[in-house]
């Protein structure tokens, strides 16, 4: 994939997406459980993921997850989706011109912009007239143009589809990224995919290995050693010593359920691999301490 130059708000809010959604029983258990295991299938990702560290794994279909909820989602009334990002006719106001700063920032163009750009710009100039009661001419306004909004917004959708989704893998892959970085994230994610029954459960109703033993690909090694800073998570030891050997740990071992998607992986040296064995340790920061030191 090609890099590309991504809209900074939108993946801003595709990631708090993320955080939120993981974060409630009712979407990490239903809407992301799905998501997941439709990823299994190859429909978001690659059918490898969990049993292989794979670019296109767990972190990926987050991401698309997300990129879905708010992008791809349409506007309808009666649209759940829209009603959680959504709550009033003030937030589909702001989400309109986002929305349409994304299109700008991509170059997408669409006749639609400038109609639904005038009632926006009519909406803001009758909020900052300084007018008596134009807060109330402000939401009669929106609350009248409300449906229309939504139709609008719509409309860009449908006919604009093949282009979002040509954005789709870019802000899958930045989100991704993002969650990566938190290696107590990844901990909470590797946990959760326990929780919400991916590796399933043997007959006796006990936890499994799912997953085989692995070798590592060269670029998973590569991208952990970068993500914690060239030190071991446990000891601090300098992982570019010659005298080091590295070793890939699961974060979660198999043998509780754990996967082999670059999520529940951390990089360790030798010693910290061996004397953690197959018990799970607490998992430390990867992001660097900047104000307490």
């Amino acid at each position: 994939m090609k890099t590309k130059q991504i809209f900074d708000p939108i993946c801003f809010k595709l990631y708090s997406i993320a955080i939120q959604h993981l974060q409630d029983p009712d979407k990490s258990g239903l809407d992301i459980y799905y998501y997941l295991k439709d990823g299994l299938k190859g429909r978001h990702g690659d059918k490898k993921m969990f049993s292989n560290p794979v670019k296109k794994g767990a972190l990926y279909c987050i991401g698309k997850y997300s990129y879905n909820k708010y992008i791809l989602c349409n506007h309808s009334e009666e649209n759940k989706t829209d009603q959680e990002i959504i709550q009033d006719n003030q937030h589909l106001l702001w989400y309109s011109e986002e929305f349409i700063e994304f299109l700008k920032f991509h170059n997408i163009d669409h006749e639609e912009i400038a109609n639904l750009e005038k009632i926006i710009n009519y909406s803001n100039r009758l909020y900052n007239s300084g007018k008596e009661d134009y807060e109330l001419l402000y939401e009669d306004y929106l609350s009248f143009k409300s449906r229309i909004i939504r139709k609008k917004l719509d409309v860009l959708k449908d006919e604009l589809y093949d282009s979002l989704i040509s954005l789709e893998e870019y802000y899958s892959v930045s989100v991704g990224e993002r969650i990566f970085h938190d290696r107590k994230l990844c901990k909470w994610i590797s946990d959760l995919i326990v929780f919400i029954g991916l590796p399933g459960e043997d007959i006796n109703g006990k936890l499994s290995q799912w997953v085989p033993r692995k070798t590592w690909p060269k670029w998973v090694k590569e991208t952990l050693i970068i993500r914690e800073g060239g030190r071991c998570p446990d000891c601090n030891r300098n992982l570019y010593s010659k005298k080091i050997k590295l070793n890939v740990d699961h974060i979660v071992p198999i043998s509780k359920g754990g996967s082999n998607d670059i999520v529940n992986l951390q990089l360790l040296c030798e010693k910290c691999n061996k004397s953690k064995k197959a018990k799970p340790l607490a998992v430390t920061n990867s992001i660097p301490k900047y104000f307490s030191k």
